[in-house]
C-alpha cells in the first residue's frame, strides 16, 4: 500500500495535509522558530513540476502541501482508492484567518502581490477584505518589484505571509528568499487568495 509519504501522481511527490491538520501546523508553526513554507499544488503545477526539476524537489520538500486543484483529487482517488478533500490556498488562509481571529491572537498577515499581474491591486483587495471580516488581526499588502524590496516588506512585521505571485514563480520566491525571510513564521504560496 502507498502511503502519503511515497505517494506520486505523474512521478511527482504528493503529501497531502487535511485542513484541520493543515490549521493545527500553522497555528503551532507561529510559536516556532522556522519558517513553515505551506505549498497549494494544483495540476498545472504537477504538469510544471514533470519538467523542471528543481521544482519537482521544491515541491517534494515542502513543509506542507493542500491539494489545490480537483485533478489532483480525482487523480488521487484513482491511483489510491481513497478520498483526500480539495483545500484551496484561498479557502485555507481563510480559515486560518477565522481561527486566528477567533482566538484574539494578535497576528500580522501580509498578502504579497505583484504590480506587472492582471489585478496589480488584489493584494491590496484581498487585505482590506479580510480586515473588514476578522477584527483581532492586522492585515496588509505590499507589491513586489525587486529584491531591494525586502526591508520595506519586512518593515510590516507579518507572521504570516500570502505570496501571491502567480505558479510556480510565488513558491520559488518562497524557498529563494527563506533566509531572509526574518520574523515570518508561516509563508503560503497561494495566488488566488490575492484575487
Amino acid at each position: 500500500m502507498t502511503t502519503a509519504s511515497d505517494a506520486t501522481i505523474l512521478g511527482v511527490s504528493i503529501r497531502p495535509v487535511e485542513s484541520e491538520t493543515a490549521l493545527k501546523a500553522t497555528l503551532e508553526a507561529l510559536h516556532g522558530s522556522r519558517l513553515l513554507h505551506v505549498i497549494t499544488p494544483n495540476t498545472e503545477m504537477v504538469m510544471h513540476a514533470r519538467h523542471d526539476a528543481q521544482f519537482a524537489k521544491l515541491l517534494a520538500a515542502a513543509d506542507m502541501q493542500l491539494i489545490d486543484g480537483i485533478g489532483l483529487v480525482w487523480a488521487w482517488r484513482y491511483l489510491y482508492g481513497t478520498k483526500i478533500k480539495r483545500v484551496t490556498g484561498v479557502d485555507f488562509v481563510q480559515m486560518l484567518a477565522k481561527r486566528l481571529n477567533e482566538h484574539q491572537q494578535p497576528v500580522t498577515m501580509v498578502f504579497l502581490g505583484r504590480t506587472d499581474g492582471l489585478h496589480p491591486d488584489a493584494a491590496a483587495r484581498a487585505a482590506r477584505t479580510l480586515a473588514r471580516q476578522y477584527r483581532h488581526l492586522t492585515f496588509a499588502a505590499y507589491n513586489w518589484r525587486s529584491d531591494e524590496d525586502m526591508d520595506q516588506l519586512l518593515g510590516l512585521k507579518p507572521d504570516i505571509l500570502v505570496v501571491g505571485l502567480g505558479a510556480p514563480r510565488q513558491d520559488v520566491w518562497i524557498e529563494q528568499n527563506r533566509d531572509r525571510l526574518k520574523g515570518i513564521k508561516v509563508a503560503i504560496g497561494a495566488g488566488g487568495t490575492a484575487d
